[in-house]
């Protein structure tokens, strides 16, 4: 159950103070401009502030600042809950929208990649699968080699995304389906992964399903099983 904001949490989450937090109309210094006034106006309380039954209303006579929060009972309960103040709703926002131009951003970098891919047939990345970790099934199409390339040293690189099977067994990825890729960073002999100081030699580029990334880290070391289950939940339906 959501914990029940009084007036006087509301005031404190927006610095301000007044003599009482009871229903009524009182003036207060304005949090967003008082501080930047010359320092004789300062004290001066330019802010109304408005308690009722609904909550509080916030709103400033020199800079023409207003928010406030109220609040409106729970569903299926007797008590109040919060809502975000204008303030909140703002802030959650622009949060959200950054966070999807992040992933637009970190998706498309993934798609890049994949399609830099090479064959991983013949490349260190085969050496360090078959070498460093044993795997001696087929090589599944779902992973690529990716050659050096200025300070980035070679890489296996495996693709997260809609799947498609072209024979039993046998998944292949699209550029434009890639949503992720996870990337090995291997020494140039292909004999283990990469020492890089204060890094770790594997990353997760694109992803923003945190079922893929476990399914990933439970098939443990990148093959043909791990990106068959990953393929698998990337085309299942979130629940």
């Amino acid at each position: 159950m959501t914990a029940l904001r009084s007036a006087a949490d509301i005031l404190h989450d927006f610095r301000v103070s007044t003599p009482s937090s009871g229903p009524g109309r009182y003036y207060a210094i304005c949090p967003e401009c008082s501080h930047k006034r010359k320092k004789a106006n300062q004290k001066l309380k330019c802010l109304g502030v408005t308690i009722d039954a609904r909550g509080c209303k916030l709103g400033c006579n020199h800079c023409g600042w207003t928010d406030g929060a109220f609040y409106q009972t729970a569903k299926g309960t007797s008590r109040a809950a919060p809502v975000m103040s204008e303030r909140e709703k703002a802030d959650k926002e622009r949060a959200e929208e950054q966070r999807r131009r992040d992933l637009a951003a970190s998706r498309s970098k993934s798609q890049w990649l994949w399609a830099s891919r090479k064959p991983l047939k013949h490349s260190i990345a085969e050496i360090y699968l078959r070498e460093c970790r044993g795997y001696r099934g087929p090589l599944p199409p779902t992973l690529g080699f990716l050659p050096a390339r200025d300070n980035h040293p070679p890489a296996m690189i495996g693709a997260f995304g809609m799947a498609n099977e072209t024979e039993p067994g046998v998944l292949v990825i699209g550029s434009d389906d890639v949503t992720g890729v996870h990337v090995t960073r291997l020494k140039p002999d292909g004999s283990d992964k990469a020492e890089i100081s204060g890094e770790s030699a594997k990353l997760t580029i694109g992803l923003d399903n945190d079922r893929l990334t476990m399914a990933f880290l439970a098939a443990g070391e990148p093959s043909q099983a791990a990106f068959a289950v990953v393929s698998t939940i990337s085309a299942a339906p979130a629940p």
